[in-house]
């Protein structure tokens, strides 16, 4: 059987009563059609009776019962594991097995230089720890080639980059539609793109890291990670540090240094960052935006981001949204949750040190921020913690303070919330906030005077400590010094609406007010 994959037609030199059958692989993709592949060989090999006997039982061709096995996701397929040899480099047979041909054997299903044992179903690379640098592309704007399969990576403390000696502009990975990644322990680092994802371009496929890195990248746009209508998830003390949004042509318009999650046609774009770090992540252009996370609903398109329990700390932009840009623009759809989590020293030369929440051209943006810290962020404008323009804010149960440039600016819904001793600008500004009640703040620019609200309470009175990693729990928080009016302050009752009597630190909050 003969398919073009590349431009979705089926050959018409297959038989006519077949034909269906091209269709149905063209639909699912390149990875079916491996499985497929698979599965026909092996009933191919059975014995010419047992071949007769499955069909006639079946009342089917072998192409169709290898159809059937693919589509189920049988487990016949069993992961292998494929080692690399730290010394080899490119494609070719010199004695071991490189991590180029390694991806390209898990992606076939076959063989590659000094590389073999790939199926059609999930495989596993294993590297010996050490630095794969790569001078040249193997797959167009690439350093590595592109992931098409089910593939996991145990770096073992590998570090896989793009050489620093090289002129050459290329990413260190792409995962493609098919493609499913997991990248444990390693870290991606020097990749240099002059589109999009320095480190990783996720384009609609799926990219898990557990305990790794993603460093020292640039790109126009994702610096770090560029996850485009796709969907990606960070866990176990990943990082996404250091890594720059450079508009290399020069036309300012480079954003999301750290990651960019994007969402465009309809379809959908899922960020998802657990017990993690976004850190130094730096933009620098005029006029660039999300120096952290850039969550970007676009064209109808509805993008996703989930921060639980993680850092999000000194990053920059130039112009909004420093820590987090969440922007549902041209009919997208942007939401973000941010919880359990700590967001500081954050610099915005505009607007949104912190956080920027913003939806425009008809788009829509919703920001949900709980049992959080948003702290020592910096916006030259509006919003030193929060900014909201156009977009549905709604903080519970957090701490927002000590940030230059204001609290909260364009109001929200607020409840059980500190917005108390910044830095320098009101505690909020623009439109006023909505108390949803057992809120502090410093003046009465917040306008909290819901039930159990306390307003003009002094430094002395709130008598925070320093934001401190010490405090409990592994993210920075303030802890209540004591005395101070804000513990015991705030009702447990209210924590029905987030379904926790837990603090930022994990911690009960009886008796110990926000627990901070």
């Amino acid at each position: 059987m003969k398919y073009k994959l590349e431009n979705t037609q089926i050959d018409t030199s297959i038989p006519e009563e077949r034909q269906w059958l091209a269709g149905v692989l063209l639909q699912r993709g390149e990875q079916i059609t491996r499985r497929f592949a698979y599965f026909y060989e092996k009933l191919q090999a059975l014995p010419r009776q047992t071949r007769k006997t499955l069909q006639k039982r079946l009342a089917m061709t072998l192409a169709g019962a290898a159809l059937l096995l693919a589509l189920s996701g049988a487990p016949s397929v069993h992961a292998a594991t494929i080692t690399v040899n730290p010394g080899s480099q490119g494609i070719g047979i010199d004695g071991g097995c490189s991590l180029v041909e390694a991806i390209i054997t898990a992606n076939t299903a076959g063989t590659s230089g000094d590389c073999s044992g790939g199926t059609a179903g999930p495989d596993i690379i294993t590297l010996g720890g050490g630095t794969y640098s790569y001078k040249y592309e193997t797959s167009a704007g690439n350093a590595l080639p592109r992931i098409t399969s089910q593939i996991t990576i145990n770096g073992n403390g590998a570090t896989i980059e793009r050489s620093a000696t090289t002129t050459n502009f290329f990413r260190v990975l792409q995962v493609s539609p098919s493609g499913n990644l997991t990248l444990n322990d390693a870290t991606l680092s020097g990749g240099y793109s002059i589109e999009n994802g320095g480190g990783i371009y996720n384009q609609r496929g799926i990219v898990v890291m557990n305990n790794s890195t993603i460093s020292g990248n640039t790109a126009l746009n994702g610096g770090g990670i560029y996850n485009l209508n796709g969907t990606v998830t960070l866990n176990n003390n990943s990082a996404v540090s250091i890594n720059e949004a450079y508009d290399y042509d020069g036309f300012a318009t480079a954003s999301g240094a750290g990651i960019v999650n994007k969402a465009t046609t309809s379809l959908t774009a899922n960020l998802t960052i657990n017990n993690s770090t976004i850190s130094g992540n730096f933009v620098t252009d005029i006029g660039t935006q999300g120096g952290g996370i850039y969550n970007w609903g676009d064209d109808f398109g509805t993008a996703t981001l989930i921060v639980n329990n993680s850092t999000i700390n000194n990053n920059s932009a130039n112009l909004d949204g420093a820590g987090v840009m969440n922007y549902g623009g041209n009919y997208g759809i942007a939401n973000a949750t941010i919880d359990s989590s700590a967001i500081s020293n954050n610099a915005a030369t505009f607007n949104g040190g912190g956080i920027s929440n913003t939806s425009l051209t008809y788009g829509a943006a919703t920001l949900t921020v709980r049992n959080s810290t948003i702290s020592s962020n910096a916006a030259s404008l509006n919003g030193g913690g929060i900014h909201s323009d156009g977009g549905t804010t709604t903080v519970e149960n957090s701490t927002i303070t000590a940030n230059t440039g204001g609290g909260i600016f364009g109001g929200g819904s607020v409840m059980n919330t500190i917005v108390a001793a910044q830095t320098a600008g009101a505690d909020c500004s623009g439109v006023a906030a909505t108390s949803q009640g057992y809120n502090i703040e410093s003046g009465i620019t917040c306008g909290f005077t819901g039930t159990g609200d306390q307003q003009s309470v002094s430094n002395a009175a709130l008598n925070l400590g320093a934001l401190s990693a010490l405090n409990g729990g592994t993210t920075p928080t303030h802890a209540l010094q004591n005395p101070s009016v804000a513990i015991e302050a705030f009702r447990l009752v209210r924590m029905a609406a987030t379904a926790t009597g837990a603090d930022q630190r994990g911690r009960s909050r009886a008796g110990t007010g926000l627990g901070r």
